[in-house]
């Protein structure tokens, strides 16, 4: 027997637990955007429907506002700006919401590349202002290679007099492989904006319900957003209590939906005679109901000595597992958030492939409005200096990369000291 073997007994603890049903009932997906589960195409369609002034949203231009006052603020906040002066003045916060960028052109999966018939994502073009905006999406799947490089020379040369801010928006705000030439953005951004729209009175019900269906499900791929409280306590407390269990289910990770009949067919093969066997197909049922659900157990597991670090410490913690990142905020920083909010401040540790990412963040507006201008006050005097310039809406305040697990444990508890300590006078 393996490690990663199972018995039939704990894959009949494992359903007989009544959390785990919990867990099943709670994530059930009754909206068709949520059944159909966000990709690439859906977001770009999406995207351009947004982003597109004459269409029946009732929002104008409002999107590509939103946009690209995100886009400027990331790109001033860089070190090395991506963006040349001009597009830098143009993208300010207030020439943006002043003057504008009203597209004459938007398009979406549009041929681009330079040598081959690769498609963009989305385009939009402001023909007055002689400026595109190029915006690649990647919601799980990673770069291709030298694609950004095929897109951007496919574009000069397409509009070689105009202006280009080109955009590539990742869920995991992965640097791009054409260095230097893209802004990377996450989603997070986009579900503000969907968020404050689901709120205005006048909106129509059809596009009230587009546009919250929209938001939740890119909340499922955004590595920043929270899920609710009851399904992440129960997302650990699943981990925890089969650890064996999702061990086991981690050789199916490589199935994709369209290859799952695989492997049912290979547990089949040769029969079901074993309990092991029986255990394993029964599990594999499971597994085939809920993959996205037993993944996030699967890295909570994966997270568990992050936690454990800082509850030796005796920190009272909120946590948010996530697909390759988990949020770490004392439960003392709630004080600081908008009610009905969770914490503005946390600790974030993303893995990337077998190294860590360390990362200490205030998200400003959510953090309540009698506070606001105090709390920020703190953390930019916290803030490492090296990040260079702030975005005025997410702060990030330390970040370390490339680090072994016993390193990042170090970082994030030294980091957790370090802003409790600053925060102390607000709670």
């Amino acid at each position: 027997m393996n490690d990663d073997s199972v018995t039939l007994e704990e894959a009949n603890r494992f359903y007989g637990d009544a959390q785990v049903h919990r867990l099943i009932q709670q994530t059930a997906h009754v909206e068709p955007l949520a059944i159909c589960y966000p990709r690439e195409p859906q977001v770009s369609r999406f995207l351009g429907w947004l982003l597109d002034p004459s269409q029946g949203h009732g929002f104008g231009d409002d999107a590509i506002r939103a946009l690209l006052v995100a886009a400027g603020q990331k790109d001033a906040e860089a070190q090395i700006p991506i963006l040349d002066l001009n597009l830098r003045r143009m993208l300010s916060p207030s020439a943006v919401r002043t003057e504008g960028f009203v597209p004459s052109f938007v398009a979406t999966e549009v041929e681009v590349g330079a040598t081959s018939e690769r498609q963009l994502d989305v385009l939009c073009v402001d023909l007055v202002s002689d400026v595109y905006v190029a915006i690649e999406i990647k919601v799980r799947a990673g770069q291709g290679p030298s694609q950004l490089r095929e897109y951007r020379k496919g574009l000069d040369k397409r509009f070689p007099s105009m202006k280009a801010v080109r955009i590539f928006m990742d869920a995991r705000e992965t640097e791009p492989e054409d260095t230097g030439r893209w802004i990377v953005l996450g989603f997070d951004w986009l579900i503000d904006f969907l968020r404050d729209r689901e709120q205005l009175g006048w909106l129509s019900d059809p596009v009230r319900q587009t546009v919250t269906q929209f938001r939740r499900a890119l909340e499922e791929v955004d590595d920043e957003s929270v899920e609710s409280a009851g399904v992440s306590s129960l997302v650990r407390a699943v981990a925890a209590t089969h650890p064996a269990v999702f061990r086991h289910m981690r050789q199916w990770i490589r199935y994709r939906s369209s290859g799952r009949a695989q492997a049912l067919a290979e547990l089949l093969k040769d029969g079901v005679r074993t309990d092991g066997e029986r255990a394993s197909l029964r599990l594999f049922q499971a597994y085939n109901a809920r993959p996205e659900v037993w993944r996030r157990c699967m890295k909570q597991l994966e997270f568990a000595p992050f936690e454990n670090t800082l509850r030796e410490q005796g920190y009272k913690l909120n946590t948010s597992p996530k697909r390759v990142n988990v949020r770490f905020s004392l439960q003392e920083w709630n004080i600081l958030a908008i009610p009905s909010q969770d914490s503005p401040l946390w600790v974030s540790v993303v893995i990337l492939d077998d190294r860590y990412l360390v990362r200490g963040v205030l998200k400003v507006d959510a953090v309540r409005e009698d506070m606001r201008e105090q709390v920020q006050t703190a953390a930019r005097a916290v803030r490492k200096s090296k990040l260079g310039r702030a975005d005025a809406r997410k702060l990030t305040l330390s970040s370390q990369e490339d680090l072994s697990l016993s390193e990042a444990k170090t970082v994030l508890l030294e980091e957790m000291k370090r802003l409790k300590l600053a925060f102390a006078m607000f709670v």
